[in-house]
């Protein structure tokens, strides 16, 4: 197929055809003066006239009150107004685009639609939790019963503008459509740009026979009268003969939006010629316009869940890059990395080394890719067709590509594989006859509709914008923890204290929006206990996201010597009370038993409550993490001549002697198993020791080995100066 046979069939001009279809009639009116200025030939027939009314006023035709009525600054919305002409009823439609008053008439038909209907749907999937393809086949069924029509189909454009059959109600004896692909070219560019305009477009018999404009041009200028808004706008014949390829006699499109840009369309086929009234069409739209706000509402709420989780990863993540080697903890985190984009596959490229994790090319090929990324100067890059841009790419493991920069030529490199081997095609994608008409050379639909089975290689499901910022974050956060790298343990202690409290800034920003979106997500839920149980999921990860952003600005603070403690006396026997009593619902739930016992006589110290309720409830934390279900934990405070002791013990999995001695260093779990198996950061026990010694006490741990349970201890002096 040549260019220059596309560049035609994407050029046809569909928006100024010059035509309507005949079963109304469209009249064009100058203003100020309401003069008729242009009609469809078939005008004087259909409205009972002598002679086209051309030349004369709108109110001698259509009397002076609807032509009043149609002095509004926008008559769409008191569409249709009843108006009886020649002794026929009409309804009228108008609108106003390029300076002319567009009327169109067409026979009033009365709605067998019960608008409740439409309601009672509308607000049925307000309700409920319907993912978004079961949600689309809903759809599908209820415009069925809305329309009559024999197949209603949801199609959805894919990022290319192919077109796939999401979801399919049909009569029984049809042939189905379901899962058929079409490409691009079966909806060309400025198709679906009337699609984007006119949300719904109907087809009551496509072997009509059309009604030219009269005159053809518009005599005021010169050109020929602009129809992307009208309802009876003839259709092109390229399409009239798509239709005609499928024993299709009438048609009805509902276009569905999201963010502005054409998602998909409802399209509807009949077997004969079908009319519906403008008040059912009408209703047709109000749907269209319901739908796509579930559209969006369903994607956005996908779109916090991923948000919500890469944030739980990237706040692990940071946590192990304040490390002497960021880049080569990347590599020794894979189900982090891999997780955090989505992605099968990751490596790794740093200094002429690629390391490699889940599924990806070998280690030849994702050097490769490093090398063409530098050698384009290509910073963060993404693609789902990675081996059109890149040749010799292996599609299987590598069709997706996305990519950020570690300094120095370096890389971190995603894949995802090829996400479908092949796809049911309508017909050929690549085939169209060329047919000669008085306009020149044109693209013509294929004539069958054979399914056709074509082999689609080399893509993968694109990246989100989800995928993307996450990939963007770690890029931030690998870049500033690279930076501060430096001599001196001293200087390094400090750079790494300043990473953690920017990253614990950056970590805690999205915090607030994430929850006021689950809020808003359960207050729109009304009876619907998915999207309660999609909020509760929410605010769970940004309440552990917000735990973990305290915990990282603290742990800064503790090593800068900025975290401060306001003693004052108090009684420390009620605050571990309350601790316990706070703790206990989340411990009970997990079949963990806990006791706690606490002397009925004050134990006096001198401390500040807030610091010592998280030292509290850090040790109970750790104590239910590393404790299975039917296990106990058992908080004692008592007190000796000089001191306070407070002691938290779990039945759990124990400690080995070894590991005893850096319980309390930050992050000790980046050097092995014990704590990272059960999702910590690291921070709490380094807390609680940091606390303790800030209050002139200590903190302890001891543990008869592995399978054996441990006691943390803390120890606070007792304040002196009480009675």
């Amino acid at each position: 197929m040549s260019t220059v046979d596309l560049v035609t069939c994407e050029s046809e001009p569909i928006h100024i055809p010059g035509r309507v279809q005949p079963h109304g009639a469209l009249l064009a009116v100058s203003e100020p003066d309401g003069v008729v200025v242009q009609a469809s030939a078939n005008c004087a027939d259909l409205l009972g006239l002598p002679e086209l009314p051309l030349g004369r006023p709108l109110a001698d035709v259509l009397g002076r009150d609807l032509t009043a009525a149609l002095a509004a600054p926008d008559p769409r919305p008191l569409a249709p107004l009843p108006v009886s002409v020649g002794g026929r009823a009409f309804d009228v439609i108008a609108h106003r685009h390029a300076g002319r008053l567009i009327v169109e008439l067409e026979p009033a038909g009365g709605a067998t639609t019960d608008p409740d209907r439409l309601v009672r749907f509308t607000l049925a999937n307000l309700r409920n939790g319907l993912h978004l393809q079961p949600f689309c086949e809903v759809v599908a069924r209820e415009v069925r019963a809305l329309t009559g029509y024999d197949r209603v189909m949801v199609y959805r454009f894919d990022p290319d503008w192919n077109g796939e059959v999401y979801a399919e109600v049909k009569r029984e004896d049809l042939e189905p459509f379901l899962g058929l692909h079409y490409p691009a070219s079966d909806i060309p560019a400025q198709a679906r740009r009337l699609y984007h305009l006119n949300l719904v477009r109907h087809l009551p018999d496509i072997t009509y026979a059309s009604s030219a404009l009269v005159p053809e041009l518009d005599p005021g200028t010169g050109a020929p009268l602009d129809l992307s808004h009208a309802v009876l706008r003839s259709v092109s014949p390229i399409h009239v003969e798509y239709l005609k390829n499928m024993d299709v006699a009438g048609t009805l499109t509902i276009s569905l939006l999201k963010d502005g840009r054409l998602w998909g369309l409802v399209a509807c086929h009949h077997y004969a010629p079908l009319f519906l009234p403008y008040r059912v069409r009408a209703a047709c739209e109000s749907l269209g316009v319901l739908v796509s706000l579930q559209l969006s509402a369903k994607q956005d709420a996908e779109d916090l869940r991923c948000r919500a989780a890469a944030q739980e990863r990237l706040g692990r993540l940071a946590a192990a890059l304040v490390g002497d080697d960021p880049v080569a903890v990347l590599a020794e985190r894979p189900d982090e990395l891999i997780g955090l984009t989505r992605a099968a596959g990751a490596a790794v490229v740093s200094g002429g080394r690629v390391t490699l994790a889940g599924a990806t090319p070998g280690a030849e090929q994702a050097a490769r890719v490093a090398q063409w990324l530098r050698d384009g100067n290509r910073g963060e890059y993404d693609t789902h067709a990675l081996p059109a841009a890149v040749p010799g790419t292996d599609p299987a493991t590598a069709s997706g590509l996305l990519a950020v920069p570690l300094g120095g030529g370096d890389y971190l490199l995603w894949f995802r594989p090829e996400l479908i081997a092949s796809v049911r095609w309508a017909g050929d994608p690549h085939y169209k006859r060329v047919v000669t008409g008085p306009n020149g050379p044109r693209l013509s639909p294929r004539g069958s509709f054979t399914l056709w089975r074509e082999e689609q290689r080399g893509k993968s499901e694109p990246w989100g914008a989800c995928d993307r910022d996450a990939a963007h974050t770690l890029h931030e956060m690998v870049l500033t923890a690279l930076a501060r790298r430096g001599a001196g343990l001293e200087a390094e202690a400090r750079r790494r204290d300043d990473f953690l409290a920017a990253v614990a800034h950056e970590l805690r920003n999205p915090i607030a929006p994430i929850q006021n979106a689950a809020q808003l997500v359960r207050m729109s839920a009304g009876g619907n206990a998915v999207a309660a149980r999609a909020a509760d999921m929410i605010e769970r990860q940004t309440g552990a996201l917000r735990r973990i952003v305290e915990d990282l600005l603290d742990a800064s603070r503790a090593g800068q010597g900025k975290l401060r403690v306001d003693l004052v006396p108090l009684d420390l026997a009620p605050l571990v009370r309350a601790a316990v009593e706070d703790a206990r619902a989340a411990l009970e739930a997990n079949g963990i038993a806990l006791a706690a016992r606490t002397p009925a006589a004050p134990v006096r110290v001198r401390g500040d409550a807030v610091r010592l309720r998280q030292v509290i409830s850090n040790l109970l934390t750790n104590a239910g993490k590393f404790t299975d279900r039917g296990g106990r934990v058992t908080v004692a405070l008592g007190a000796d001549a000089t001191a306070a002791s407070l002691s938290v013990a779990d039945t759990g999995i124990g400690i080995a002697a070894a590991d005893l001695r850096r319980v309390f260093q930050a992050f000790a779990q980046s050097e092995g198993s014990l704590e990272r198996s059960r999702e910590g950061l690291g921070l709490g026990l380094a807390l609680v020791r940091s606390i303790a010694e800030l209050h002139g006490g200590s903190a302890s741990a001891a543990s008869d080995g592995p399978g054996h349970g441990t006691t943390f201890t803390v120890r606070l002096p007792l304040d002196t100066s009480a009675p």
